[in-house]
């Protein structure tokens, strides 16, 4: 596992709106632990925690683990309330994971060198159609992100959910065809082919 980060989290003794908002006082964001055919967990935590974690692209599909006073579990981020206001995060919604845990999960799609493509090099035009891939799978074997390298890529490529290899036991709902990225042709690049082919 890269990029490993422990969140660190207390139980709550007192549930409920009044308790929550008693607890956001102190500096505090509720959070709830649930999962794994156990009973949810009503914990609070560090809100620079959370905002420290938030803008990586793999905050909704990287394990994370938690630790409650001294004992560790991993943990998936579901959902994240904010203030409508200060953008303040208010609750964190946790799934529990174990070895038979499946849930669905968006994986961030990551392009890569794009600067010495081919097709944009000639002017063509980048269409990136799918930023995330919807996938179902024990988190555990799930790919953190999706990477695809557009070095070679030229005007006409179109790389499709079917081109992209996933680990065994992981699927996508994409149905097959469902283009991810592709490399549209502009009046400059048709030109440039044209050109070098003569």
């Amino acid at each position: 596992m890269t990029n490993e980060f422990i969140f660190t989290a207390q139980k709550r003794d007192k549930v409920g709106k009044g308790a929550s908002r008693a607890l956001r006082r102190e500096g505090f964001v509720p959070a709830t632990i649930y999962g794994n055919k156990e009973e949810p967990l009503s914990i609070f935590l560090n809100p620079k925690e959370i905002l420290s974690q938030l803008p990586k692209s793999t905050f909704y599909s990287h394990i994370y683990k938690i630790d409650i006073a001294g004992l560790q579990e991993e943990v998936l981020v579901r959902k994240v309330q904010f203030h409508v206001v200060t953008d303040q995060p208010l609750h964190v919604d946790l799934l529990r994971i174990g070895e038979n845990t499946v849930t669905r999960m968006h994986v961030p799609v990551i392009l890569h060198n794009q600067h010495v493509s081919p097709g944009l090099k000639f002017g063509g035009i980048l269409n990136f159609i799918a930023h995330s891939i919807e996938i179902a799978c024990n988190p555990k074997v799930a790919p953190t992100q999706i990477d695809i390298d557009l070095a070679t890529a030229k005007v006409g490529t179109v790389i499709k959910i079917e081109d992209i290899k996933l680990p065994q036991g992981v699927k996508t709902y994409l149905p097959h065809g469902y283009a991810i990225v592709s490399i549209n042709a502009s009046e400059e690049a048709e030109a440039t082919t044209t050109t070098e082919s003569n």
